[in-house]
């Protein structure tokens, strides 16, 4: 009996390790639902760039996001909302995110008003 608790002990110590040295991938981070503007526009972080225009709830003003979502491909012309998956990135480059974004699902694509 020692020794089963003595296992169980040493991989509660030794697992949540793992996924800090890039052996063991995390599966955490947060969900959220990102909603998409239909064109990209231009911003400045690091360099001049496009951006696209992004807010957590539809009544919140479109901001710039920098960086990119993995599995997804935007197409202007379209207002997108986006179930991604948002993780933190240990040691991120000094001109980077400190996150990183990856497509869960795309829940709805609609052709944007015109303006």
């Amino acid at each position: 009996m020692r020794s089963i608790f003595r296992c169980l002990l040493l991989l509660a110590l030794v697992v949540p390790n793992l996924s800090g040295c890039g052996i063991l991938e995390p599966t955490t981070g947060r969900l959220l639902t990102l909603h998409v503007g239909p064109q990209t526009v231009d911003c400045v972080g690091f360099v001049p760039q496009q951006c696209l225009l992004v807010k957590e709830r539809p009544n919140d003003e479109w901001t710039y996001f920098y960086g990119s979502i993995g599995g997804f491909d935007f197409e202007p012309g379209y207002l997108y909302v986006l179930q991604v998956r948002r993780r933190s990135i240990r040691n991120p480059p000094a001109d980077g995110s400190s996150f990183e974004y990856h497509l869960i699902r795309v829940v709805s694509r609609e052709p944007a008003p015109a303006a």
